[in-house]
Protein backbone atom coordinates (compact mmCIF):
# COMPACT_ATOMS: atom_id res chain seq x y z
CA UNK A 1 0.00 0.00 0.00
CA UNK A 2 1.48 3.39 -0.97
CA UNK A 3 2.23 5.91 1.77
CA UNK A 4 -0.01 8.94 2.15
CA UNK A 5 1.61 12.39 2.27
CA UNK A 6 1.00 12.44 6.06
CA UNK A 7 2.72 9.05 6.44
CA UNK A 8 5.67 10.28 4.39
CA UNK A 9 5.97 13.31 6.69
CA UNK A 10 5.75 11.00 9.73
CA UNK A 11 8.53 8.79 8.33
CA UNK A 12 10.76 11.80 7.64
CA UNK A 13 10.18 13.19 11.15
CA UNK A 14 10.85 9.80 12.74
CA UNK A 15 14.10 9.37 10.80
CA UNK A 16 15.28 12.83 11.88
CA UNK A 17 14.24 12.23 15.52
CA UNK A 18 16.09 8.89 15.61
CA UNK A 19 19.08 10.34 13.74
CA UNK A 20 18.89 7.57 11.13
CA UNK A 21 22.02 7.50 8.95
CA UNK A 22 20.84 8.04 5.38
CA UNK A 23 24.05 6.76 3.80
CA UNK A 24 23.47 3.63 1.73
CA UNK A 25 25.61 0.82 3.16
CA UNK A 26 26.07 -0.65 -0.31
CA UNK A 27 27.16 2.35 -2.40
CA UNK A 28 27.45 5.42 -0.14
CA UNK A 29 24.63 7.32 -1.87
CA UNK A 30 22.35 9.44 0.34
CA UNK A 31 19.24 9.66 -1.85
CA UNK A 32 16.31 7.33 -1.16
CA UNK A 33 12.85 6.78 -2.62
CA UNK A 34 10.10 5.95 -0.17
CA UNK A 35 8.40 2.74 -1.17
CA UNK A 36 5.22 1.19 0.08
CA UNK A 37 4.03 -0.40 3.27
CA UNK A 38 4.62 -4.12 2.95
CA UNK A 39 3.61 -6.94 5.27
CA UNK A 40 5.27 -10.23 4.38
CA UNK A 41 4.07 -13.26 6.31
CA UNK A 42 6.36 -14.55 9.04
CA UNK A 43 7.41 -18.12 8.46
CA UNK A 44 7.35 -20.36 11.51
CA UNK A 45 9.87 -23.16 11.82
CA UNK A 46 7.10 -25.56 10.87
CA UNK A 47 6.13 -23.57 7.78
CA UNK A 48 3.34 -21.12 7.08
CA UNK A 49 0.16 -21.46 9.09
CA UNK A 50 -3.28 -20.81 7.61
CA UNK A 51 -3.21 -17.21 8.84
CA UNK A 52 0.47 -16.39 9.41
CA UNK A 53 1.37 -13.33 11.45
CA UNK A 54 2.61 -10.39 9.43
CA UNK A 55 5.20 -7.72 10.17
CA UNK A 56 4.21 -4.41 8.54
CA UNK A 57 7.24 -2.51 7.25
CA UNK A 58 8.00 0.58 5.22
CA UNK A 59 10.62 0.25 2.51
CA UNK A 60 13.16 2.77 1.30
CA UNK A 61 15.12 2.16 -1.90
CA UNK A 62 18.50 3.69 -2.75
CA UNK A 63 18.17 5.75 -5.93
CA UNK A 64 21.64 4.70 -7.08
CA UNK A 65 22.04 0.97 -6.49
CA UNK A 66 18.57 -0.21 -5.49
CA UNK A 67 19.52 -1.34 -1.96
CA UNK A 68 16.32 -1.69 0.11
CA UNK A 69 15.99 -0.72 3.77
CA UNK A 70 13.03 -1.86 5.87
CA UNK A 71 11.69 -0.23 9.04
CA UNK A 72 8.88 -1.37 11.30
CA UNK A 73 5.78 0.60 10.29
CA UNK A 74 4.45 0.33 13.84
CA UNK A 75 7.68 1.60 15.42
CA UNK A 76 7.80 4.51 12.94
CA UNK A 77 4.20 5.38 13.89
CA UNK A 78 2.63 4.70 10.51
CA UNK A 79 0.30 2.05 11.92
CA UNK A 80 -1.07 1.49 15.39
Amino acid sequence: MPLTPDQMDQLQSWMEEKDVDTTCPACGNTSWVTGELVAPPVRARTGLSESPPQVPMVQLTCTNCGYIRLFSAVKVGLLS
